[in-house]
């Protein structure tokens, strides 16, 4: 018997309660075998069982998905005497076809493929394969796709494709098993000549299913053969004109179902509804197959106007921004069911990424709501414990992938979880801020060991993490093909010792728990078919661990609220709630765009057998076309995605243009966006007002103030007092980053270590050699960076044109100075209103002239100030410290009295065109530079005093550590 059930009644609750309603007893209710698309709908059906019975408990009937048959097969009851082969393991396939493509490419090239590459094209060919196994198709009509003036590129491919069809069908042999598509064909041909040999004497109701795939076809057609045989389509449009129903392409809802009833040589007027009589004219279903019309057959929408107030009755549309404002908005919409008693809404989404993003704003009302897709294994923590592990070892225990580690919930490494992330941030600060020490552990712990500051915690962590990783980070430092069971042990091993704490051992607490568990479960199936893999190159390994896990999930099994329910539009398609959400309605998603087939073109497909892309457009119109008959529907999408804008889904603008055409004020009664986006504004509102930030202007009391500055502080203190109160009074030092590159500052550092060595070795007379010299030192000073790019194709190469540069220089001036003094530190103490203020400085270069006179020099690597900066006392650095050279001391000593005469700053820029000398007299710009110093000393001498953050654009510091501690934009917005 072929029946329906129409699209508007809920599918399996009306099966149940037919089934119910029918007068059996209970041993022809056991008797009886469902067949149902998945196992989603097998466990719904029951629910609906209960239901229909009032909770009253029963017998139930025989439920069995047709699509998805498990290694002994769904139907092994059903099956004659003889066996099938098993089905080869899904990991050991693709072992299999990586191994064969591995081999493929080096007998073609001589290497092979990278093995991360060569995982990913054997799950496209064992994607194919199903395919082909799938529709039926064969192998052996690939050679004659392509006409012979065409084949040249197609033989590459065709010689490439002979890994599956010759060699696997080979390899499968050897392997006694069989592909699983192949399995379930086989099994359901089986059976349906089992079952036409010996019909069956109990009702077989099979239900739900389109028969898209051509063995559920056959199946189906057999089960409406058989005496207690019955059929049940899911949605069968009555009402579609005859003429549109032999004219559907792909891509309409109806097209598979069509397709079915040709196959089963049956008209829709051989179909009965299910259960009695469907209500006629159904409003929703009117407006939904108006909306689905081939587009030759949309003429008459201007003049027909389909019942849109009866049919749009429960029907809201919502628009957002981008796709997380569409999760929020969809989270305060199922948020918002649960004020309801019994009432329950589903999500259904073909976009994981959103569905997933929705999941996470349910748990800020702490609402878990079932996703059907599962958590992806690599998103659980258990498997990023994994990945952070293997980076870390692979990059040589770089700073930010060690901390990464160190930081994640399961790292202990034999310490107590707080302690351990207590000794990390030690850690951190102690020796990974900066330039990365060298590659490995062990450097990191030599720098422990002979640092002058000890943190005895810090060597203890990185000793047990070298005692423990030494086995697998060895296996990285030889850089030699391993087996995959080999790498995959020695990982697995380190995670365990990693995650062990002083009180409980590592693989309890790796493996523990649901994502655990599973993650377990899957590395021992990798594992025991690791002996395939023989060559494993350890730097691919952490891709192709990833490549392994990409596609496994986990699904929860505790703690999901009964009501709220998260699916893709498969496993929706015969479920029936209160409230459905169908999100993500843009093109691209829904439907998703074509997916390129990296073997064959579009015409190849159609000639070999495989269906068109717009098979799939149909299926999915299909279940968009059953979800919209739910009473309340909210219709969602984003109008940015990424920041680009999105189109809307056809099916969407087919709905707005006709609803918005015979009734713009009904369309937007259907638009939700105010509602819940004056919800959402509301639930992301602070609790109380929050007072706005004023600017900084700390008055630390006197005793806290500083009494000791270098002259470098002294210009921040005159350009923002707010640095100085940050550095000298909070005691604040910003950290470098992690695992720095060498930038100017270190290039100034290595240019000034350079010449302080050159001009000490020769300060009273230049060699012959000069320049030679001077690069000798150049290269010591280097030496500890030069393996660095930055360091040896940017720096050194400035530093050789700065060599030259001064070579010239000191050769013009040498003729002039009796004696150079480098690198002097100086002091000098003030007595300013009766209280002692120490000014320090470090000279890089003081010329002794043979006139008595001195010469005060500065390198600046990078810009110096002007002449008039120095002038108008911007910058009065060189004039203080040439004002400690004149009126304190030097450490050590000159030996002479200081008669400071000029001041320099040599721009060292890398050439003679950008290299200069600024020079200014000395006598009044160190008398100017004395007040200003004192009139500061004098001015913070008061408690009343405040070391304001500087409101001046004019006076603004070009580096300031501190500046984002004084919330400038926030006060200044004022």
């Amino acid at each position: 018997m072929l029946t329906t059930i129409s699209s508007h009644r809920p599918f399996l609750l009306t099966l149940a309660q037919s089934l119910l309603e029918g007068g059996s007893d209970a041993a022809a209710l056991t008797g009886t075998l469902i067949l149902l698309p998945n196992r989603r709908a097998c466990r719904s059906l029951r629910e609906a069982f209960l239901l229909a019975s009032g909770g009253k408990p029963l017998l139930l009937p025989r439920i069995l998905p047709i699509g998805e048959v498990d290694e002994e097969g769904a139907f092994s009851y059903e099956m004659p005497a003889e066996q099938l082969p098993p089905i080869i393991s899904s990991t050991r396939r693709h072992f299999l076809l990586t191994q064969m493509v591995m081999r493929f490419e080096k007998k073609r090239t001589g290497r092979p493929y990278n093995i991360d590459q060569a995982a990913q094209l054997a799950r496209q060919l064992a994607r194919f394969i199903d395919d082909v196994a799938r529709e039926g198709a064969s192998f052996d009509n690939l050679a004659a796709l392509v006409p012979e003036e065409l084949a040249t590129h197609w033989q590459q491919t065709l010689d490439f494709l002979h890994i599956i069809s010759h060699q696997w069908p080979q390899i499968l042999q050897g392997e006694n098993a069989i592909d699983p598509v192949t399995h379930r064909n086989a099994v359901l041909a089986a059976v349906i000549e089992n079952w036409q040999k010996n019909p069956p004497q109990y009702p077989i109701i099979a239900a739900g299913s389109t028969g898209s795939q051509p063995a559920t076809a056959r199946l189906l057609a057999a089960i409406n053969q058989l005496p207690k045989g019955v059929v049940i389509l899911p949605g069968l449009d009555w009402e579609m004109p005859e003429n549109e129903w032999e004219k559907l392409r792909e891509t309409h809802p109806q097209f598979a179902l069509r397709n079915l009833l040709e196959t089963m040589k049956k008209k829709r007027a051989d179909v009965s509804e299910f259960g009695g009589s469907a209500e006629s004219q159904n409003p929703r279903e009117a407006l939904l197959r108006t909306i689905f019309q081939p587009e030759e057959a949309t003429t008459h929408w201007r003049a027909t106007r389909p019942p849109l107030e009866s049919a749009c009755a429960g029907v809201g549309l919502l628009s957002a921004d981008t796709p997380l404002e569409e999760a929020r908005m969809i989270a305060i919409a199922m948020r918002e069911v649960l004020e309801t008693p019994e009432k329950t809404a589903a999500l259904v989404t073909p976009d994981r990424t959103l569905a997933r993003m929705a999941a996470g704003q349910m748990q800020r009302f702490g609402v878990k709501v079932d996703d059907s897709a599962g958590t992806p294994l690599l998103a659980t923590a258990p498997a990023a414990f994994l990945r952070l592990t293997v980076e870390m070892v692979a990059s040589g225990f770089a700073p930010n992938d060690l901390l990464a580690l160190l930081r994640h919930p399961l790292a202990a490494v034999g310490f107590a979880t707080a302690d351990c992330r207590r000794i990390s941030r030690q850690l951190e600060i102690f020796l990974l801020r900066g330039i990365r020490f060298e590659s490995g552990v062990e450097s990191l712990l030599r720098a422990a060991k002979n640092s002058e500051d000890k943190y005895p915690e810090v060597e203890a962590l990185l000793t047990k993490l070298a005692q423990q990783s030494g086995v697998f980070a060895a296996m990285f430092n030889n850089k030699k093909p391993l087996p995959l069971g080999e790498l995959l042990g020695a990982h697995m091993q380190l995670c365990e010792d990693l995650a062990s704490t002083d009180e409980q051992a590592g693989n309890e607490r790796l493996w523990s728990g649901e994502a655990g568990a599973a993650l377990a479960s899957k590395l021992a199936d990798i594992m025991a078919q690791a002996d395939i893999l023989q060559e494993v190159d350890p730097i691919s390994y952490p891709r192709l661990l990833c490549t392994l896990l990409a596609d496994a999930s986990y699904y929860s099994r505790f703690g999901l609220h009964p009501r709220l329910h998260i699916l893709s539009p498969m496993e929706a398609r015969l479920q029936h709630y209160d409230l459905v959400i169908l999100a993500g309605l843009n093109e691209g998603t829904w439907p998703a765009l074509a997916s390129a087939d990296p073997w064959m073109s579009r015409p190849m497909r159609e000639k070999f057998g495989l269906p068109a892309s717009e098979r799939a457009i149909g299926q999915s119109a299909h279940d968009v076309y059953q979800l919209c008959c739910a009473k309340e529907l909210l219709l969602t999408r984003a109008a940015k995605n990424e920041g680009a804008p999105t189109v809307p889904s056809r099916w969407l603008v087919r709905l707005q243009t006709l609803v918005g055409g015979h009734a713009p004020e009904l369309l937007t009664s259907m638009q939700q966006n105010k509602k819940y986006a004056a919800m959402m504004a509301e639930f992301d509102a602070p609790l109380e007002n929050i007072p706005a930030l004023t600017r900084p202007l700390p008055c630390p009391p006197l005793s806290a103030r500083p009494k000791k500055l270098s002259v470098s502080a002294v210009d921040r203190w005159l350009a923002d007092p707010y640095t100085v109160y940050a550095q000298y009074v909070l005691r604040l030092r910003a950290l470098e980053p992690l695992d720095k590159e060498p930038d100017a500052a270190d290039f100034g550092e290595m240019v000034h270590a350079a010449l302080e060595n050159f001009v000490r070795q020769f300060s009273a007379q230049l060699p012959d050699n000069a320049l030679a010299k001077l690069l000798e030192c150049g290269r010591e000073a280097f030496a500890k960076m030069i393996d660095r790019p930055a360091v040896a194709c940017l720096w050194w190469p400035r530093f050789e044109g700065v060599a030259a540069w001064l070579i010239e220089r000191e050769n013009e001036r040498r003729k002039y100075i009796s004696n150079i003094a480098a690198e002097r530190e100086g002091i000098w103490q003030l007595d300013v209103d009766g209280s002692a203020f120490t000014l320090t400085t470090r000279i890089d270069r003081l010329e002794c002239l043979k006139d008595g006179s001195t010469v005060l020099i500065d390198y600046k690597t990078g810009t110096p100030p002007t002449a008039g900066d120095i002038k108008n006392g911007k910058a009065n650095q060189l004039p203080l410290g040439a004002l400690v050279a004149q009126k304190g001391e030097l450490h050590p000593a000159l030996g002479r009295n200081v008669r400071m005469e000029t001041l320099e700053y040599w721009k060292l820029a890398g050439s003679s065109e950008d290299s200069e000398v600024v020079s200014v007299s000395a006598e009044q710009l160190m008398e100017a530079a004395e007040a200003r110093l004192v009139a500061l000393i004098r001015e913070f001498g008061h408690t009343e005093s405040a070391f304001g953050a500087q409101s001046d654009p004019t006076k603004t510091l070009t580096y300031n550590d501190f500046e984002h501690l004084t919330r400038r934009a926030e006060w200044e917005a004022q």
